[in-house]
């Protein structure tokens, strides 16, 4: 069969490798609308020619018929070993961010070496790396201490140009995601929720451990057995608080998270740019740590949304899925498990 233009236009930038690229990533690339774009993906779905991913929009990559292989080069080897090595320091990095207090106080280096039962010299790179970064400040005295560095944020004049408070942009983001990216699961199940700390309340396991929005969806495919349901958890920021800890605190989410973005508010005409030095770490990092980037700008009385970077999707631990579900959606429990079949 015969694919249409805009078939073909999608099929030629799906890297041949088997990766995936997200809605906006094809919509930016090929100049689609919407409505274009979701005609011609499911064109190619119905052609086996590519497969569906679970991200927002429907991520897509090449269906790749599998092949005998023969023995990789050394060169490929050591490129495998490489990569498998920046992963292992990802995760770590990851590890010890969570075990560090929310308030910055301090911890011994020795504390959390022991309690992440790591090799001091794992613990002391990944130490100096986030050291060089700003991301902690390190602590004098004997055997060395760290703590989370506190956010910066912009100059007093430009922050008063962004909204007052963070919870500001919660509804108008829960609003977007429902018209937007709902209409993504209309024959399956999709939950968006305002999960951050009400106001005047602490909370009880630490200020990294619960994002500002959290979505649930469930998703039936042809040929899978069971459903598949996701997490996917959003940390928002004013642009006056906008600083690359923020990514870290996303990034922290995903023990109970199978794809986490960072939303930050922008109020300059301009799109970010990483020609700004804050914004260049803020992208590094969220590419790094699989962090999807989106920007919220408010223009002419209304909230344009642009995503930046998809997030890579994760395997989270179950334990703490199955938890963090638990106590932030026990309103939907029932839904939940009747869109699972368990009802």
């Amino acid at each position: 069969m015969e694919l249409s233009p805009n078939a073909k236009k999608i099929l030629d930038i799906l890297p041949e490798d088997g990766s995936q690229l997200g809605k906006f990533t094809i919509i930016k690339k090929t100049g689609m609308s919407d409505e274009e774009y979701r005609s011609a993906r499911s064109e190619l779905k119905s052609s086996s020619l590519v497969v569906g991913g679970y991200g927002y929009g429907g991520t897509l990559r090449r269906k790749i018929v599998s092949v005998e292989t023969t023995a990789r080069p050394s060169s490929n080897n050591t490129l495998t070993a490489n990569t498998r090595a920046r992963k292992g320091q990802t995760k770590l990095t990851e590890r010890i961010l969570r075990a560090l207090p929310p308030d910055g106080s301090m911890v011994g280096n020795t504390t959390v070496i022991r309690e992440l039962n790591i090799k001091p010299e794992d613990f002391f790179r990944v130490k100096n790396l986030l050291d060089e970064k700003k991301v902690i400040v390190v602590g004098r005295g004997r055997g060395g201490s760290l703590g989370l560095a506190k956010p910066r944020g912009k100059p007093t004049e430009e922050s008063e140009k962004g909204v007052k408070k963070e919870s500001d942009l919660y509804t108008p983001l829960k609003n977007y995601l429902d018209k937007y990216w709902g209409p993504d699961y209309e024959k399956n199940y999709f939950y968006s929720k305002i999960t951050a700390t009400p106001k005047g309340h602490r909370r009880k396991s630490g200020q990294w451990s619960r994002p500002d929005l959290a979505i649930i969806t469930i998703t039936s495919y042809q040929y899978l057995p069971n459903k598949v349901l996701e997490v996917t958890t959003i940390e928002v920021k004013r642009y006056a608080d906008m600083s690359v800890e923020a990514v870290f605190e996303a990034a922290s989410h995903s023990k109970f998270s199978h794809q986490a973005y960072l939303v930050v508010e922008w109020i300059t005409n301009e799109d970010m740019d990483p020609a700004d030095d804050e914004v260049k770490r803020i992208f590094t990092e969220c590419q790094t740590f699989g962090i999807g980037l989106i920007q919220m700008k408010k223009e002419n009385g209304s909230w344009s949304y642009r995503q930046i970077i998809d997030p890579k999707t994760k395997i989270p631990d179950p334990e703490a899925c199955n938890q963090f579900i638990e106590q932030n959606f026990k309103e939907q429990h029932s839904q939940i498990l009747g869109a699972l079949g368990k009802r």
